[in-house]
């Protein structure tokens, strides 16, 4: 019986060394699968704007037009399949939809309000947002040609990217990434995205954004 619970005590012991290890490992490898996907993304929004001319519409320029881009998800979409459904009818710029691994962002990273960040669980693919969350931004609306309205500041002057795919990334909290290709934010050394050196599960969220 002592033998036992010796062997059973040494294989505790192992264990207790080495789930941590298998748990940064998998952390480690859901984060290149997210940007490998994001640059698959990426590479569908080039094309998608080669052949149109134009950025894929994200919800806000889609409720501005008359489109509801939830489908039966939360309002307004963010990265619903009708969204995405841009990018796979009628052609198909990705096969397949990705999934985001870290999507369920339980919180904002700060007190911006009560609830602000979090994020449905029903919602399992990438945010995205394009030139109708820019023109949002600054207070104006995006009708699909422009931006109208009183805003705040010049969203094209601000703003280095016209699209952005992000993800919470491993801390599960919504850093407010989007702002990652503000250009006060890249002055600044964009602290709202994940560096890995700074810690497997740091804070910062996994992003790719392009003109």
């Amino acid at each position: 019986l002592i033998e036992l619970l010796i062997v059973i005590a040494i294989i505790l012991i192992l264990i207790a060394i080495a789930l941590p290890n298998f748990l940064e490992a998998q952390v480690r490898a859901k984060v290149t699968n997210a940007n490998a996907e994001l640059r698959t993304l990426e590479t569908a929004m080039a094309s998608y704007f080669t052949e149109r001319g134009r950025h894929m519409a994200d919800g806000f320029e889609m409720m501005q037009v008359g489109i509801d881009p939830s489908g039966g998800y939360p309002a307004g979409g963010e990265g619903s399949n009708i969204i995405y459904s841009q990018l796979t009818t009628p052609v198909a710029y990705v096969t397949d939809i990705p999934v985001d691994e870290f999507q369920v962002a339980r919180s904002a990273v700060d007190s911006a309000g009560n609830g602000a960040g979090a994020r449905s669980e029903a919602l399992t693919h990438y945010r995205v947002y394009s030139e109708g969350w820019k023109c949002a931004a600054a207070g104006g609306s995006f009708n699909g040609e422009s931006c109208n309205g009183n805003l705040t500041f010049d969203p094209e002057q601000l703003y280095l990217g016209n699209w952005i795919f992000l993800s919470p990334g491993p801390n599960g909290q919504h850093n407010y990434g989007e702002w990652a290709m503000a250009r006060t934010v890249i002055q600044e050394g964009s602290p709202r995205t994940y560096n890995p050196t700074n810690g497997t599960r740091s804070h910062g969220d996994i992003v790719k954004w392009g003109k």
